[in-house]
């Protein structure tokens, strides 16, 4: 199927809210775009949906578990060198 200018338009939104849901616009562009979510409805809802997956991959991301101390190998270990070094030695 292919893409009509509609849908790279709302694309293209889409992106715009993400960005602006992550502070990633500078204040002229996030207050054109809270404008936009003010006066039209359907960028409104589009926005309520963006909000949504952000707090989506921001629950995904979070870690709950307990607090786990992972300690550095010492340089003696050979580590993940050692076995590197042994598949690759094969060759």
């Amino acid at each position: 199927m292919a893409r009509t200018p509609q849908f790279d338009r709302n694309d293209e939104l889409e992106q715009q809210l993400w960005d602006l849901a992550y502070g990633l616009l500078d204040e002229d562009e996030a207050d054109v775009l809270q404008g936009r979510i003010d006066d039209h409805p359907s960028v409104a809802d589009l926005w309520v949906k963006v909000k949504d997956q952000v707090d989506l991959v921001a629950s995904a991301t979070r870690y709950d578990g307990p607090f786990i101390e992972l300690a550095r190998p010492d340089a003696s270990s050979n580590g993940l060198f050692g076995v590197v070094h042994g598949i690759c030695g094969h060759f």
